[in-house]
């Protein structure tokens, strides 16, 4: 299954070495620096929806969003900024930097095409995964009683909706692509961990705090498998954070206005008529001429080769110096 969607992701992005470590890797640092941050975030979020989950469990309808006050606007936005710092600050420590985990930038129409790329093949196609899964999770025996009955906005106007739902989407983009795929991507492999174990331990991560949504939690894998395969070959985020933040930003502002409902199905529709073209085109296109490899070497830590000199994938690191 990864193989295949590799495959039909190298027809839209273009694969790109991992970014060598800025120093010598000690293991034991970096395996508690990961579990601290892990207790923070994806813990903290873990417990809320086990919370959730108590509710669902009890028959109570949930409310992703909670509170629509603008103190629990600024308490989210505040508690996005706390993994974030200190993803920032852990990275220092261990010897690497905050962009390498794939926040450096890229010309503007780069990104916008990334982006419109990676919302159909991982976040569109998601949600076609979600409707194709929803009959078979009807069949599940009690799954109407252990599934979330989702209420978004029951009792707030659309404009209460949109400065509660678009600031809490920009932070969970934010927070889940920085913190829960590249920086736990980033030292995962660092410490040695291969690139299955990688993806089995992300995906268990990202369903952690979503377990609110109770046994329709089921129908996030597809998303939660699809953002692992992205990053591991193409090292972006920013394609990820855009895309994770319009997908939210949609699927909560159209519980409240039948008008976003019906354009951003019309919108996605054509993006995944266009995107099917260009993939069929591009693979006949490809088919006639050498494939891609689809190994993509790993830089080598330092504690490998049991020396201090820092190692891109194909040797030591002679680039420009970092910025501070």
């Amino acid at each position: 299954m990864s193989r295949f969607a590799t495959r039909v992701f190298d027809r839209f992005f273009t694969p790109r070495l991992p970014e060598p470590y800025a120093g010598p890797t000690h293991r034991w640092l970096v395996w508690l620096l990961f579990s601290v941050v892990m207790l923070v975030f994806p813990g903290l979020g873990f417990l809320a929806a086990l919370i959730g989950l108590a509710d669902v469990v009890a028959g109570r309808a949930i409310d992703p969003l909670g509170d629509y006050s603008l103190l629990t606007v600024v308490a989210n936005v505040a508690f996005t900024a706390v993994p974030i710092a200190m993803v920032w600050g852990f990275l220092r420590l261990s010897g690497d930097r905050l962009m390498r985990i794939g926040l450096v930038g890229a010309p503007v129409g780069e990104t916008v095409r990334a982006t419109g790329w990676a919302f159909v093949w991982i976040f569109l196609l998601s949600g076609v995964f979600q409707v194709a899964l929803d009959p078979v999770i009807a069949e599940i025996p009690y799954a109407d009683r252990f599934s979330a009955d989702v209420q978004i906005g029951a009792d707030v106007s659309f404009a209460e909706l949109a400065v509660a739902g678009i600031p809490a989407s920009i932070c969970a983009g934010l927070l889940e692509e920085i913190v829960v795929l590249g920086f736990a991507y980033r030292m995962l492999e660092r410490v040695g961990r291969s690139d299955r174990a990688i993806l089995g331990i992300l995906v268990a991560l990202r369903m952690s705090f979503h377990l609110y949504y109770g046994v329709t939690a089921i129908v996030l894998l597809p998303w939660a498998f699809l953002s692992v395969i992205y990053y591991r070959r193409y090292r972006r985020l920013w394609p990820l954070i855009i895309g994770h933040t319009a997908w939210d930003v949609y699927a909560i502002l159209s519980t409240a206005s039948v008008v976003a409902e019906i354009a951003g199905l019309a919108a996605m529709g054509l993006l995944m008529v266009v995107a099917v073209t260009v993939a069929v085109v591009r693979w006949l296109k490809v088919r006639r001429g050498p494939l891609l490899t689809l190994e993509i070497p790993r830089p080598r830590p330092a504690w490998i080769e049991h020396t201090g000199t820092v190692f891109s994938a194909g040797g030591p690191y002679h680039g420009s110096p970092l910025p501070r």
